[in-house]
């Protein structure tokens, strides 16, 4: 049976007497009775203060009628007979209430509101409110076990809210305390700590604030991921390059030779066009060297794809131009930071390639096509000399190409593609900075680039 919020109230005229009022708030039980016209329409309402007051305060109070002491129904007092408990409260709330009365809009029902009744009601609301979040609470305590990372939060002292087991089982197998919470949730970098030969992954993010906290105190969400097969594929991918690079350094026919290219270094830059200066930004240890193990990298690519069979291009030759075309470099000593003019710090190229070519001829003894490619591999096509031997066009055009690709990659760390067809090369160079990006195809016998 539904339970009813008020209990009708007592109704009097506007002619009726005090005396007449307070018979029938006894007779009724009744601290409140509406006042209406004689056809029954609503113009106030009587509380049993009014009464008592209207019989100390007047003493001529024989004559006084209903009409003369009821307080006159305000638009405030209407609300609706169906409100629920909450809306009801907030009601009582603002207008001050200390005494519940209402009376619906259309003025067909008036009536004493129950406390007990709404009271009943707001117990009722809190109950199923508590209920709601109870099931949400064990809804989120399962998905937050059921989910295949690890959750916690933090708030901005490193002191946890709330974590699932696989967060609680890394911060306590990796032995993290506050501190290294905070530290990590404040720099909103990312880290990785190995556990029972898994590899985790923490990043954090800033939740929003919560209403109660100071405006300094933020709450932090921390994943843990299990990147475990990542790592072990890029440590495979790793040891993989590293034992590529081995053995084409193992290519390399003197000691000397090896540690001559190990000491010089490369630098990356960023370039100014307003100033024509460059800001150094790092120093690449052993940068010529990883220089030349990127040349033989890309030419055991185009190896692989048949380049070699395409007439005119000799492996050989090609490789020991590599090992050689920059043993003669000399680079500036810098440090990051500087800014420079490159054209006025850096030598130009064309020098070190011709003391890269006395040297392979004078004291390695090299072949003419080796000492040719090395000495020119600086010039443009249309700067050679006209002893430049043709049959080594396509050798010197490609070795030009692979030399620059080989620089964007040591000093860049661009990603480089080339696929071979026939004398055709189609290059895909893709950097960081994207305004070095570019793709064409150029062919080594025309010299065109498409």
């Amino acid at each position: 049976m539904e339970r009813r919020k008020y209990v009708p109230m007592p109704k009097v005229k506007e002619e009726s007497l005090l005396s007449e009022i307070a018979n029938i708030m006894i007779s009724t039980g009744s601290y409140i009775v509406q006042v209406e016209t004689q056809t029954g329409e609503p113009i106030g309402w009587i509380d049993v203060l009014d009464l008592l007051r209207s019989y100390v305060d007047i003493p001529q109070r024989e004559g006084l009628k209903a009409r003369d002491i009821c307080r006159p129904i305000e638009a405030s007092d209407h609300l609706d007979v169906e409100t629920a408990g909450e809306e009801l409260s907030q009601w009582l709330i603002r207008d001050g209430r200390v005494l519940p009365y209402f009376i619906s809009p259309d003025k067909s029902t008036s009536g004493l509101l129950l406390a007990s009744e709404i009271m009943a009601e707001l117990l009722g609301l809190k109950e199923q409110e508590t209920q709601k979040r109870q099931a949400a609470e064990r809804a989120y305590q399962e998905l937050g076990e059921q989910v295949p990372l690890g959750i916690a939060l933090v708030d901005s002292e490193g002191h946890l809210f709330y974590a699932n087991a696989l967060a609680q089982r890394v911060i306590n197998g990796a032995g993290m305390v506050p501190q290294d919470l905070r530290e990590l949730a404040s720099s909103g970098r990312s880290k990785i700590v190995k556990l029972d030969n898994r590899h985790y992954r923490i990043g954090t993010r800033k939740m929003k604030m919560e209403p109660t906290r100071a405006p300094e105190d933020y709450s932090f969400l921390v994943i843990f991921t299990d990147v475990t097969t990542e790592y072990n594929l890029v440590e495979q991918l790793r040891s993989a390059r590293e034992e590529a690079e081995l053995a084409l350094a193992v290519m390399l026919p003197d000691q000397r030779i090896t540690l001559r290219l190990q000491s010089i270094v490369e630098y990356t830059d960023t370039y100014d066009p307003q100033t024509g200066k460059i800001k150094i930004t790092g120093v690449i240890s052993q940068g010529v060297y990883r220089h030349v193990i990127n040349i033989l990298r890309l030419i055991a690519d185009t190896f692989r794809q048949g380049l070699m069979e395409l007439p005119g291009m000799e492996k050989n030759t090609l490789v020991t131009a590599a090992i050689f075309h920059d043993l003669a470099k000399v680079q500036p000593e810098l440090k990051i930071g500087d800014l420079v003019v490159p054209q006025e710090t850096f030598e130009q190229g064309y020098l070190h390639a011709f003391r890269g070519a006395a040297l392979a001829e004078g004291i390695y003894r090299l072949s003419p096509e080796i000492v040719e490619i090395i000495k020119y591999h600086h010039h443009n096509e249309e700067d050679l000399p006209s002893t430049f031997p043709n049959h080594l066009l396509p050798m010197y055009r490609f070795f030009r190409l692979i030399d620059g690709l080989s620089a964007a990659i040591t000093r860049r760390n661009a990603t480089v593609k080339i696929t071979v067809n026939g004398s055709r090369l189609s290059v895909i160079e893709n950097n960081p900075v994207p305004c070095y990006n570019r793709s064409f195809v150029f062919d080594l016998y025309s010299g065109k680039t498409y």
